[in-house]
């Protein structure tokens, strides 16, 4: 069986359907008293309103399908599937009160592989995930979005069979993603290292302090 996390219909539709009237009534007030605090309601509860009702018709796709196979996240208009084996672990962060979201926190063995040939769209939610997560693939777990079961790690685990660990953490805060690459320091000095001859390392680890032998 399948689990799958997707957006909450029923709170867009009627968070959507809420801020729409409202914005009509302040609208419609406007245009009649010509008051400015009534045109930037109304436009702001109708921005709202768009927002969720567009979350009511992206509801219908899934944001996260997990089975036998691995994980598969759907990063703006596209999915990456990604495999048991190819991930280090998969994080479960209950929800911890009415306005703390959980998340579900997917870490790949190798980041940049699992990143690359993303579209514009899909690399701007990783970016904003990165900013609001300290993670790049993160489901959030709240009144926003609904899950097919009602004990999601038993059931990744169960779906993973010891290839991932599965672990859930309350209050868990995804620490600095830290890229593939080994490479630090500027392009120069990474020249000037691998073209360092092996005598100055060696003499080098000979003398206390790094210094050079005289």
């Amino acid at each position: 069986l399948e689990v799958e996390v997707r957006r909450n219909a029923a709170v867009a539709a009627l968070v959507g359907a809420a801020s729409s009237a409202m914005a009509i009534a302040y609208v419609t007030r406007a245009a009649s008293t010509g008051g400015v605090l009534d045109w930037v309601f109304g436009l702001v509860l109708g921005a709202v309103g768009v927002s969720q009702l567009v979350s009511l018709v992206d509801a219908r796709t899934p944001l996260l399908v997990a089975d036998g196979l691995g994980i598969r996240l759907r990063l703006g208009r596209e999915w990456r599937g990604l495999p048991w084996c190819s991930l280090g672990q998969v994080v479960v962060g209950p929800r911890t009160s009415r306005i703390r979201d959980g998340r579900l926190v997917v870490a790949p063995r190798h980041l940049n592989r699992a990143l690359e040939g993303l579209d514009r769209k899909a690399r701007r939610q990783v970016a904003l995930s990165q900013k609001l997560y300290a993670a790049p693939l993160v489901v959030p777990l709240g009144m926003t979005t609904r899950v097919s079961t009602d004990d999601l790690v038993a059931e990744l685990a169960r779906l993973s069979q010891g290839r991932a660990a599965v672990v859930e953490i309350a209050g868990y805060v995804a620490q600095p993603v830290v890229p593939d690459s080994p490479a630090t320091g500027s392009r120069r000095e990474r020249i000037r290292a691998s073209q360092r001859p092996p005598e100055a390392d060696v003499a080098d680890r000979g003398t206390p302090g790094g210094g050079r032998a005289p």
